[in-house]
């Protein structure tokens, strides 16, 4: 794994900002913009709520770290994936903000690279570290959605 997924992120938001400068019309006029603001927020806080649950578990955030505990509480009940999904929404919000539709592939991409490069590494590891529980809780809880 040679990208994280904090730099990831950090490269499409730099990616959508240069867009701003390209001769490119907006296809999200005001106000119809400022919706980018509420996808920002909620995403931004699911993201940001999952890194507290880590944080009070102890639990490392680095996918390449060994898992300390198995979370199913909070965000966790509604996708596997809370952080990567939060920021995937908030990258969304900044590509509403900024007006351009096309921005919105950044949001998806990152969602497909976590999906092919992180998760199903994380999960392997999950899986070998809870067996049951944690196919139980695959049972119970979509990977995204």
């Amino acid at each position: 794994m040679k990208i994280s997924p904090p730099n990831l992120y950090k490269l499409f938001i730099l990616l959508m900002l240069f867009s701003l400068f390209l001769p490119i019309p907006n296809q999200i006029t005001f106000p119809y913009n400022l919706l980018g603001i509420l996808l920002l927020v909620f995403g931004s806080y699911m993201a940001i709520k999952t890194k507290k649950i880590f944080k009070k578990t102890q639990t490392p955030i680095n996918p390449t770290a060994e898992p300390i505990q198995l979370h199913t509480e909070g965000f966790f009940r509604l996708t596997r994936n809370p952080m990567y999904l939060g920021i995937s929404i908030g990258l969304a919000g900044i590509a509403v903000l900024t007006g351009l539709v096309y921005n919105l592939g950044f949001s998806v991409l990152y969602l497909l690279i976590m999906d092919l490069f992180f998760v199903k590494y994380e999960e392997n590891k999950l899986e070998k570290m809870f067996n049951d529980k944690f196919e139980q809780y695959k049972k119970q809880t979509k990977r995204w959605l």
